[in-house]
Order: structure tokens, then sequence, then C-alpha cells
């Protein structure tokens, strides 16, 4: 996860800061459950369902940069839909380096595609969130990108959704990636941001 600072006043003109870096974790094959693995240490205002509460990634522009980083793929992304308890039609999608080395996060929208509880056919397609959220954002092992998600809008009845259990991340628009397990969840017209190093800025954006 990512870097995040804090400074203490001290007596005269003398100042102290310290940072904590949290540790890499082991990768997965699987998708970690939303309810019992949601990354721990996010500001106060932020609260994921069941308590738990994710950190920040590091911010694009204090990641590793230049050119010898290599792109991000599946094969070194471990993700993890995070619920959240408001707004209530609202999730994080999390995309945690579990490579060893740093690598830089697509410049484009991922594309979403959740698969029905009771039959595992195609139940919806995310399309692109308001707003130009295309960023630069480089995660170096054990560190998070974090893209927002709107299950539903506003103006849509829950009741009027497909309950779905599994999801596709493809880091491209052609891409529907591979079919990951899922809490259940409902979503009617889903919408996701473009890739972020912090997980409330990716929250409020969605």
């Amino acid at each position: 996860m990512g870097c995040q600072e804090s400074e203490s006043a001290g007596t005269g003109n003398d100042a102290s800061a310290s940072a904590t870096t949290s540790s890499a974790s082991s990768p997965s094959n699987e998708a970690t459950s939303p309810s019992n693995g949601a990354p721990s240490g996010a500001p106060s205002h932020t609260t994921p369902a069941g308590g738990a509460e994710p950190s920040a990634s590091e911010k694009p522009d204090e990641a590793a940069t230049g050119d010898a980083v290599a792109g991000c793929d599946e094969s070194r992304l471990q993700y993890t839909l995070v619920p959240v308890a408001r707004p209530v039609n609202h999730m994080v999608l999390e995309a945690k380096n579990s490579g060893s080395a740093p690598c830089r996060m697509p410049d484009e929208h991922p594309t979403l595609t959740f698969y029905l509880a009771k039959t595992g056919e195609t139940g919806a397609q995310s399309g692109p969130a308001d707003g130009n959220d295309r960023h630069q954002v480089t995660i170096r092992p054990g560190e998070s990108a974090y893209a927002g998600v709107m299950t539903y809008r506003g103006d849509v009845a829950e009741s009027d959704g497909l309950d779905v259990s599994e999801l596709g991340v493809g880091l491209t628009s052609d891409d529907a990636g591979k079919p990951m397990k899922i809490d259940t969840i409902t979503v009617a017209e889903p919408t996701v941001t473009g890739w972020y190093g912090d997980f409330d800025a990716a929250l409020d954006a969605s």
C-alpha cells in the first residue's frame, strides 16, 4: 500500500516527520472476499462495510516513474471489490501489485463485466463514470491502485437491478478479464472511474 506522511511540530525551528509504509501481501489466485479482506487504514470518513478500513495508496505524483517501469497486467494484479458504508450504491475496486517490481496502470477506465448469480451468464458491463478522471498511476510491489464503482444510479431502483456473483476486470476497453468470485451484489447500468492512487479519491469520483 502507499505512503502517508505526517508532520509534528517541535520546539524552536525543529520539526520531525515520520512515514509508515505497509508491507506487501502474498499474491493470491483468488479474489479477496470484501467482507473479510478489505485493506485497513483508510481515513476515518470512509468506512467500508464490515468495519475494516482500506488505506490509500501512494498518489500518482509520489509513485515511482520512468520509462523503465512496465505496464501492469493481470499476472501481477490482485483485485478486490471493497464495499463501503456510504454511498450505499458505490464500491471501490482495488488492484494490488502482487509482483516484485513497480508497474504502471493503463491510462484509461477499466472494463468491468458482471456475471449473473443464477446462470453465470453476462449480466451487465460497466460504462465510464462522468468526468475526465484518467490518470497515470504507478504502483510499487504491495501497493494498490483504486477505481470507484457505482453499482446502480440513484434514479434506478435496486429492485430493478441484476444479482451478480462474478466479476471480470479488463484493463482495456476490449478486455473482459478473467471472471472471479465476489459476494453477490445488485447492479443496474454500473459505471467505473479511471485509476487513482488514493482510495477516497476514487470513491469520491464515482
